[in-house]
């Protein structure tokens, strides 16, 4: 019978620890994480135990580049792109800077602002109440160490948004959007 209980005690252990992913070590870009001299490999994290950093920057930006080619209509015209980063968390203004860069492609002014921000400085005609650019915002991120779940929006008016969730996979060692896809339309 106490033979039974350890065997069971074990095995319930075993399954505790081996489920599940471990959430990544999640650091400013450009700094180590403590105990690390420099960023490491996932074979190295593997036999060390200590988890690379994520270039969240990197990861946003590539989600929220997701958003631009679904409901192409919404970009018809813009004046800028502007980015609500009130709800990413654990990134610091180098990782803001890496997001707003990352946008420059698109060859209209880029901006971290909220939907208030951009009316207060008169960036939506006061008439149709329709941005005169396109806002993106995320609203929730689950992120391990080789997944990002990010859920957000991209708005131009009441009348002219899009929800999105996208899926960005660490392949390889390189971040890459493996899926991106609509949630809701208004």
């Amino acid at each position: 019978m106490f033979k039974k209980i350890i065997g069971v005690a074990l095995l319930s252990a075993l399954v505790l620890t081996g489920c599940g992913e471990k959430p990544a070590q999640v650091t400013p870009a450009g700094g180590a994480a403590a105990g690390t001299e420099a960023q490491q490999t996932t074979e190295e994290a593997e036999a060390t135990g200590v988890q690379p950093e994520i270039d969240l920057g990197e990861v946003y930006s590539l989600a929220l580049d997701a958003y631009m080619p679904v409901d192409e209509g919404l970009n018809s015209g813009m004046a800028y792109i502007a980015i609500d980063m009130s709800n990413l968390k654990d990134i610091d203004d180098a990782d803001k800077q890496q997001i707003l860069d990352y946008f420059k492609k698109y060859n209209v002014g880029v901006m971290e602002a909220t939907y208030e921000e951009l009316k207060a400085q008169g960036l939506e005609n006061k008439t149709s109440l329709v941005l005169d650019g396109v806002l993106l915002k995320v609203d929730q991120a689950r992120i391990t160490e080789k997944q990002a779940i990010v859920e957000g929006s991209k708005f131009r008016s009441g009348d002219g948004a899009i929800g999105m969730k996208v899926i960005v996979e660490l392949k390889d060692g390189k971040w890459k959007v493996k899926e991106a896809g609509m949630t809701w339309i208004s």
